[in-house]
């Protein structure tokens, strides 16, 4: 797949390298995808943790599950197959930006996902529109 332009423009930005690291959080369906300045800063967080087995905990999480990929010269990643078979890509996936990561959702969780946003959006959006 291509990582979308944007990102890729700021991950040059930001870092030394375009490689990207990606993980499926714990009970997601999806796949987040952080530069190296992002993984820096998670690693940052949980070395923060005061508690060890905690702290131990959370590198393997958060860490210990992350791959790392490499982007070619037109920005093009392969996802590792398992990863792509956790989250249920089947044959095409969607992207959704979010600024300094960005996550890989396969369409039904995207759709899924999207529902549950526009309700909470219904909900409390008053004040949000850039024509008020």
């Amino acid at each position: 797949v291509s990582v979308p332009a944007s990102f890729r423009s700021e991950v040059k930005k930001r870092n030394d390298t375009t490689d990207i690291w990606m993980r499926v959080p714990y009970g997601k369906n999806y796949i987040e995808c952080l530069d190296a300045t992002g993984m820096q800063r998670v690693s940052e967080n949980i070395r923060k943790t005061e508690n060890k087995n905690q702290r131990e905990a959370a590198y393997s999480l958060y860490i210990g599950t992350a791959e790392q990929v490499a982007c070619d010269d037109s920005g093009r990643i392969v996802i590792p197959k398992a990863i792509i078979e956790k989250v249920g890509i089947v044959e095409s996936a969607v992207f959704e930006g979010l600024g300094s990561k960005f996550h890989i959702y396969s369409e039904s969780a995207h759709a899924k996902k999207t529902k549950s946003t526009n309700e909470v959006v219904e909900a409390s959006h008053e004040g949000w529109d850039c024509d008020e």
